[in-house]
């Protein structure tokens, strides 16, 4: 149920718009929000403590060539030795390589360091190729077409084989979310908010000439929902596709010089014989203009592929990602627009449940207005930090009953309470 939907205009980047919203969480969800630091942009196992099964096939299906291939995935997941859980959310990962190129052993690292925080995380082989031409804007668009096409019929797919699976790989089917860089990205969003109408609409022809949509590759007929995208740099066909019916929240990375996916909209590579898309910008927009939960962070001149050059840039996507997942776990996501890169802290949020009310009373009122006071028996200088549910410090100092919160907006925060022996961080309401 939803219960606030609130618009939040902050200073703490060049523009930023934040919605929170509050919900009811089932038993499940609530595990995996009072999970501690798992989920978090701090990993819980090492390298050691993941399982990895290689060339899993999920399917087979006819490629570009006309000949039968054979289709493959890697999952990653925790031990059972080394994990509690008997069940983990899923984040399936698709490569980009424009629908010709690239390879499922890209996104390796990617699905180490998801499963690192606690998840299942699998990374997708689909059929390649399309007549690209002999330079950038002369190759064949019904030939693009049908590879893009190929590549969500093969996405569907895998993910039908690993919801099948679940009990093999300990996979909660309720928490299942898709992503991935360029065409990956292009493909996991165009599954979400796409149905096959909506395509037959546009392209007739690719159903006539390559079957359904979630009909191809294997015979399982299982169904799922996905819970929410990690978009790098991709794209929709249609931005009227997303309605309030299939919206999912969308945590997305973008360079608004981007000519390949254009941010908000235009043509693949600038060229206007092929598809027509509508990019992350204009993504979390409709987002946004839906009342569904979403974050971008966009690089000011930034072009293709950004925050991806080096490992720490890749990771800073991993834990953005991951935090934002575990928003949704606690029911406090937040939308935000980003033109700067913050670094996820989620972290600080891993004792809230844990926290006892002794302690708690120290801080009073909650909810809040304007005034939050702090009670001791000791005599401890105390230093407070004030943060979003997003790890963003909203005001920090020695003296909090002094400071003035009335301009705040109605919400959750976090305050972190430290001195010469002791931190602890607790939950607040205004």
């Amino acid at each position: 149920m939803l219960l606030i939907l609130q618009k939040i205009i902050t200073k703490n980047t060049m523009l930023m718009a934040a919605v929170v919203l509050l919900y009811f969480t089932p038993q499940a969800q609530q595990q995996y929000c009072n999970s501690g630091t798992r989920f978090s942009e701090i990993p819980i196992f090492t390298d050691s403590d993941i399982a990895f099964d290689s060339a899993v096939v999920y399917g087979k299906a006819y490629n570009f060539q006309g000949d039968s291939q054979t289709l493959i995935l890697h999952v990653f997941s925790p031990k059972t030795s080394v994990d509690t859980f008997q069940k983990r959310p899923l984040i399936v990962l698709v490569h980009g390589g424009g629908f010709s190129g690239g390879s499922l052993k890209g996104l390796n690292t990617d699905c180490i360091e998801f499963a690192k925080r606690g998840f299942v995380a699998a990374t997708i082989e689909y059929r390649l190729g399309w007549n690209r031409g002999t330079t950038t804007c002369n190759g064949d668009p019904v030939s693009q077409r049908q590879a893009l096409y190929r590549g969500l019929q093969d996405e569907h797919a895998a993910i039908r084989f690993l919801a099948a699976n679940a009990a093999t790989y300990h996979i909660d089917t309720a928490w299942i979310f898709a992503g991935g860089n360029s065409a990956g990205a292009f493909a996991s969003a165009n599954m979400a908010f796409l149905k096959q109408q909506d395509i037959d609409s546009m392209y007739p022809d690719l159903k006539q000439t390559l079957g359904n949509i979630n009909s191809s590759g294997n015979n399982l007929t299982n169904s799922f929902t996905l819970k929410g995208l990690f978009h790098n740099w991709g794209s929709v066909v249609n931005i009227e596709g997303i309605t309030a019916a299939n919206a999912i929240p969308l945590v997305g990375f973008a360079g608004d010089l981007d000519n390949i996916s254009p941010i908000d909209s235009g043509y693949w590579a600038g060229c206007t014989n092929f598809i027509k898309m509508w990019g992350s910008r204009a993504i979390y927009n409709k987002l946004t203009a839906l009342g569904v939960c979403a974050e971008l962070t966009v690089k000011q001149g930034g072009g293709h592929g950004v925050w991806k050059d080096t490992p720490e840039q890749n990771l800073f996507r991993i834990q953005r990602a991951t935090c934002f997942f575990k928003s949704l776990f606690c029911g406090n996501c937040s939308s935000n627009y980003y033109t700067d890169s913050i670094a996820a802290n989620c972290s600080l949020t891993s004792s809230i449940a844990k926290q006892n009310t002794v302690r708690t009373n120290k801080v009073y009122p909650n909810p809040f207005t304007d005034k939050i006071e702090y009670r001791t028996e000791k005599e401890n200088h105390c230093e407070f930090a004030l943060y979003s549910t997003i790890g963003e410090i909203i005001w920090q100092g020695t003296h909090i009953e002094q400071q003035d919160f009335s301009a705040l907006t109605p919400g959750s925060y976090f305050l972190q309470i430290s001195n010469e022996t002791e931190k602890e961080t607790i939950k607040l309401i205004k």
